[in-house]
C-alpha cells in the first residue's frame, strides 16, 4: 500500500520538482499592485552559519505583500511539519498579543491543514490552539513515542500511534467534523482506495468524527501506521499522511472559497512550517535504494508539493484582483529541519527563529498586514453586533403598563 503512495507522490513530484522560491526585487514597490519577482533555486542560497544563522531572512520572500479590504473573506491555511508545527503556532500567538484577544471562528471564514496543520486548524476552531502553543513539547513528545522494535525505522514505523491517539482523543473528544462551527478541510490518502481524499466538513456527504480525520491525516509514512477507522456513513478507511500529495492545502482552499463565496474577495494566510534551504553535496541520491528513499521521499514531498502549491497561488494572485494571498515560510538550516526533533531546547529555537522572522525579518511586512486585517475584521464585527444589538432593541415590543 505504502508503495502505491509512493507512486502517487511521485507522480505528483514531477510537477513540484520544478517549483522555484520567488524572491522579491529589490526595486519592486512595496505598495505597488503589480508584483515584480526574479526566480531563483533556494538550495543555491547562502546557508546558516554562526555570525547570521538566518541570513536568507533579508532575501527570502515568499509573496509581494498585497493591501487587504475588511471586506475580504478570511481563509487561513496550515502546512503539515511534525515538530516544526511550533512554527505557525507561535505566528498565531504573536497575532493575538497584537490584536489584544484570542482568535476565534467569528474572525474566520474558512480553515484547514494537513497532519500537524490539520490538528493546529482543528484546535483553532474548537479555541484549543493556545494550549497546543503552550504545551506543545509535552504534546509533541506524546505524540513522537518511540517505538523501539522499530530499528530505526527499517522494519516498523518509527513511532508507536497510541500516544497520538490518546492526545487527540483528549483534545477533541467525540466531535463531528460537520460539527465544527467554521468550514474546515483537511487531506488524507485512502490506502483501502488508492485515493487522495479531501475532507470538507461544509458539503461533504461523508463525515467522519474530528479524532480519525486528525489521525489519518497525520499517520505520516515510516514514523507512523496508517490508521483505520470508519466513516460515520460505515465506510472502512485506512488513512495515511495527506503530506504525500498536498502538505499545503491552500490551493484546495481557495478553490473551495471561490466557489463557496462568488462576490466576495478572498484573502488566503498560508502558515509554512519551514523551507529547507540547504544544499545536498553533489550525487548525494545517487546508488540509494529502498531504505533511503522511504523516508526521503516525504521529506522531498513536503517541501515539492508545498512549493508547487505556492506557486500556483501567487499565479492566482497575480491575475485576480479579488484574492489576495500571504504566506509566511521561515527558511531552514539542516539542523533545524527535523520533523521528529522534540527535544524542548529545539522547539524553543524554532519559536525564537519564528519570533525574529516576524518582528525584523522579511515576515515582518506580511505579519504587519495580517494584524491589519484582524483588527478591521474585530472593528467590523464589533459594528455588526452594535447594530444588531440596537435593531434587537427597536424592534422589542413595548409594555405599558396601568397604575
Amino acid at each position: 500500500m505504502f508503495l502505491k503512495a509512493l507512486l502517487f507522490g511521485i507522480s505528483l513530484l514531477s510537477y513540484g520538482y520544478s517549483s522555484y522560491a520567488m524572491i522579491l526585487n529589490s526595486d519592486t514597490d512595496s505598495t505597488s499592485s503589480s508584483h515584480s519577482f526574479s526566480v531563483i533555486n533556494p538550495l543555491t542560497l547562502p546557508l546558516s552559519d554562526a555570525t547570521n544563522p538566518h541570513p536568507l531572512q533579508d532575501k527570502l520572500l515568499y509573496a509581494q505583500v498585497p493591501i487587504i479590504d475588511p471586506r475580504y473573506k478570511i481563509i487561513l491555511s496550515f502546512d503539515g511539519g511534525g515538530a516544526r508545527g511550533i512554527i505557525p503556532l507561535t505566528i498565531l500567538s504573536a497575532l493575538e498579543t497584537e490584536i489584544e484577544t484570542s482568535l476565534s471562528v467569528d474572525m474566520i471564514d474558512m480553515l484547514g491543514g494537513t497532519s500537524v496543520g490539520g490538528l493546529i486548524a482543528a484546535g483553532l476552531a474548537l479555541g484549543k490552539h493556545k494550549d497546543f502553543t503552550d504545551n506543545f513539547a509535552l504534546y509533541a513528545e506524546r505524540i513522537f513515542d518511540k517505538n523501539f522494535r522499530s530499528c530505526s525505522g527499517v522494519f516498523r514505523p518509527s513511532y508507536n500511534s497510541s500516544g497520538k491517539k490518546n492526545l487527540i482523543s483528549e483534545i477533541v473528544g467525540d466531535i463531528k467534523g460537520g460539527e465544527l462551527t467554521v468550514k474546515f478541510l483537511t487531506t488524507f490518502f485512502s490506502y483501502t482506495t488508492n485515493e487522495a481524499k479531501i475532507y470538507t466538513n461544509f458539503d461533504n456527504n461523508e463525515d467522519f468524527f474530528l479524532k480519525d480525520l486528525l489521525m489519518m491525516t497525520s499517520a505520516a509514512p515510516t514514523y507512523f501506521n496508517p490508521y483505520a477507522c470508519k466513516s460515520l456513513h460505515g465506510i472502512k478507511y485506512e488513512g495515511g499522511d495527506g503530506g504525500l500529495f498536498a502538505n499545503n492545502t491552500s490551493q484546495f482552499l481557495y478553490l473551495h472559497a471561490k466557489r463557496l463565496f462568488p462576490t466576495s474577495k478572498i484573502a488566503l494566510i498560508s502558515f509554512g512550517t519551514g523551507q529547507n534551504t540547504f544544499a545536498e553535496p553533489e550525487k548525494s541520491f545517487y546508488n540509494k535504494g529502498l531504505v533511503f528513499w522511504a523516508r526521503a521521499f516525504h521529506n522531498i514531498a513536503i517541501d515539492a508539493t508545498s512549493n508547487a502549491t505556492h506557486s500556483t497561488l501567487q499565479y492566482f494572485a497575480e491575475h485576480d484582483e479579488n484574492f489576495k494571498y500571504i504566506r509566511f515560510q521561515i527558511p531552514l538550516a539542516k539542523d533545524e529541519t527535523a520533523l521528529d526533533d522534540v527535544d524542548p531546547e529545539h522547539i524553543d529555537k524554532l519559536a525564537a527563529i519564528t519570533r525574529a522572522y516576524i518582528n525584523s525579518g522579511n515576515g515582518a511586512p506580511f505579519f504587519r498586514k495580517v494584524v491589519k486585517l484582524f483588527r478591521k475584521r474585530l472593528s467590523h464585527n464589533q459594528t455588526a453586533a452594535r447594530f444588531s444589538n440596537n435593531s434587537s432593541l427597536q424592534e422589542s415590543p413595548v409594555t405599558q403598563t396601568t397604575e
